[in-house]
């Protein structure tokens, strides 16, 4: 028609979908918190002082914040210092890693094995992202639980409840892995029903 080139559906996978998916699955979870610990239950006695007890239970982090700091960048003297322990911080610098690599699958000749191997980084991408942010998660809990004993005693785990959890850059992340998963498998099952 006007000479531009025509692309099929796993070549649009594959050189572009991919590599933007994955960028973006990184910078979601390098950017965005991707771990929370936060109140869920208050007791009539600490209402009246609710906004100090947040200012001490409440906070997230970022894989960015996990990878290369002791704590978020708002730290103060309430805040607490979570001193990652080096195998989570590894783990979440290869899943970093793992996600920036999937990238790199357009390189992969020929087609089929692009898809497939995109499919498959993604999957183990997935599942390190999974195991980096609830172990971030559940020692965000456990200091929380150290800090509130110290700065009020024992009264700290009677009068409310708080969790950890992942937050809006896990989810946007995993889903994002999962939509790459997905898309390459389609792909890969119409190249193979075509060719």
């Amino acid at each position: 028609m006007n000479g531009m080139p025509r692309f099929s559906f796993h070549q649009w996978v594959t050189w572009l979908i991919n590599p933007v998916g994955f960028v973006a699955a990184v910078l979601a979870f390098l950017l965005l918190p991707c771990a929370s610990v936060s109140v869920t239950e208050w007791s009539p006695m600490v209402l009246r002082d609710k906004s100090m007890f947040q200012a001490v239970t409440d906070d997230s982090v970022t894989g960015g914040n996990i990878a290369f700091r002791d704590g978020p960048p708002h730290q103060s003297a309430h805040r607490p210092q979570y001193n990652w322990p080096v195998a989570l911080r590894m783990g979440t610098i290869v899943t970093v890693l793992v996600m920036a690599a999937g990238a790199g699958t357009g390189l992969v000749r020929p087609a089929e094995r692009r898809l497939r191997r995109a499919a498959q980084v993604a999957s183990v991408a997935g599942v390190f992202l999974v195991l980096a942010v609830l172990s971030a998660a559940a020692r965000m809990e456990e200091n929380t639980n150290v800090i509130l004993v110290n700065v009020f005693g024992s009264r700290g785990e009677e009068d409310f409840q708080y969790a950890a959890g992942p937050e809006a850059g896990f989810w946007v992340s995993l889903s994002g892995l999962a939509l790459i998963f997905a898309i390459n498998l389609f792909a890969l099952r119409t190249l193979r029903r075509r060719g």
